[in-house]
């Protein structure tokens, strides 16, 4: 009996028997089943094969993936930030000595390098969270004080946008315990 399944042939089954005779009609569909049941289990491991290849590829793929995001991040981060610095030691030299349309491009030149920068940190957390090593570092935050703190920022990004930003408290102290950084990310977005 070949033991298939649609035009995929896995092998044979034999049947002997001990004993001089024919096989019955019975026989044979018992035969034939068992044959198919062998060929569908095989299908089955072959088939589970192939996907626990395609799983390890595909882990394998996202570690890659995740060390070049990181590499990639930590290799451009570097150079900007460094120029970002020699930037604004450049600008405050110069300040005096700068129009206000040369203030504007400092300006701008800022903004564009903090937004590349936010960036390549966030590309870099993403590629820390998807590889398992993002740590969190929880401590104790006054969360009305980081608000404040953000909102002079909030009021200066409002005040350029033509709009008025208050933020009002009743000075008590609200305590939550988060990562800063992720906390501040989260608040910046």
């Amino acid at each position: 009996f070949p033991t298939r399944r649609s035009s995929d042939l896995y092998g044979a089954l034999c049947a002997v028997s001990v004993k001089k005779r024919t096989f019955s009609k019975e026989d044979v569909a018992f035969l034939q089943v068992i044959a198919n049941v062998i060929a569908e289990a095989v299908q089955r491991l072959s088939a589970r094969k192939g996907l626990e290849q395609a799983l390890e590829i595909a882990r394998h793929s996202e570690k890659v993936k995740s060390l070049f995001l990181s590499n990639m991040s930590h290799e451009i981060r570097t150079p900007l930030n460094l120029i970002l610095g020699f930037m604004q030691l450049i600008e405050v030299s110069v300040k005096n000595h700068l129009s206000e349309e040369e203030k504007a491009f400092f300006s701008l030149v800022h903004q564009s390098g903090d937004r590349l920068l936010s960036t390549m940190n966030e590309i870099l957390d993403i590629s820390q969270i998807e590889a398992d090593s993002f740590e969190l570092q929880p401590v104790d935050i006054d969360l009305c004080v980081l608000l404040e703190n953000l909102s002079s920022e909030w009021r200066d990004r409002a005040a350029n946008k033509g709009l008025r930003l208050q933020f009002r408290y009743d000075r008590s102290h609200l305590k939550i315990r988060a990562d800063k950084y992720c906390i501040t990310n989260a608040l910046q977005q």
